[in-house]
């Protein structure tokens, strides 16, 4: 494998991150903006720490073709008219919050999906 390696070294480490992918949780974070500085809050909190299997769908609520075209942002409407985030992991979506600290907790503590899939041979 060094020869390999050593040959394609930037190959590599996108093989690695690949292979982190596979392996590891992904979390998703859809969310609805509105209008107000909540929002702000919200999207800062979502892309604050390293979480690099993160994938985020985001849009405006006016946006109704959003939904219909986002299957992440389907059945997830706002909370209260307020920016609303959703965290789901392993096809199920945490409450979805419109709380910073909430968010922040949801991202970074692991539930028992978050447990890595033993390596596959």
């Amino acid at each position: 494998m060094a020869p390999t390696v050593q040959r394609y070294g930037s190959g590599f480490g996108r093989l690695l991150c690949a292979l982190d992918f596979y392996l590891g949780t992904r979390k998703r974070c859809d969310h609805w903006e509105a209008d107000a500085p909540e929002t702000r809050l919200l999207v800062d909190e979502i892309w604050q720490p390293y979480l690099p299997n993160k994938v985020v769908a985001q849009a405006s609520p006016d946006a109704v073709a959003a939904a219909e075209t986002i299957p992440l942002l389907r059945h997830r409407p706002q909370v209260d008219n307020k920016a609303t985030a959703y965290v789901c992991e392993q096809f199920t979506c945490k409450k979805p919050t419109t709380s910073p600290m909430e968010l922040a907790s949801q991202l970074l503590n692991p539930t028992a999906n978050d447990l890595p899939r033993p390596f596959l041979r």
